[in-house]
């Protein structure tokens, strides 16, 4: 196969497996080399770009509250998310034997 593409590339066709003759075994075209650690690029003075997301936001407790009004039946479980910190999930798969109203404590697994 390489054979008839060196033949190919040397009498003028060009494809992409074309270029990949005399780059190397199993480099694609669009490979820099071979792959470096980073204690290799941090040796070398680069370092590795910062991921800078976006500033959390929060309620406030008004706002806690005006969002358990509107959502009247189920106010209690918007102040249960909101205050507990819960995601969805962790509280639609919460049971009865997880939540300990006595010692008011809501055990989360998984």
């Amino acid at each position: 196969m390489i054979g008839r593409v060196r033949a190919l590339a040397d009498a003028g066709f060009t494809s992409p497996q074309a270029d990949w003759v005399g780059r190397g075994k199993g480099q694609h075209p669009h490979s820099r080399g071979p792959r470096r650690t980073l204690g290799e690029e941090r040796r070398r003075g680069r370092t590795s770009p910062r991921v800078v997301g976006k500033p959390k936001r929060f309620l406030t407790h008004d706002q806690v509250q005006a969002l358990a009004d509107a959502c009247a039946p189920y106010g209690t479980l918007i102040k249960v998310l909101a205050y507990a910190g819960l995601r969805w999930g962790e509280l639609v798969a919460l049971t009865t034997r997880r939540v300990d109203l006595k010692r008011r404590r809501i055990e989360v697994s998984r």
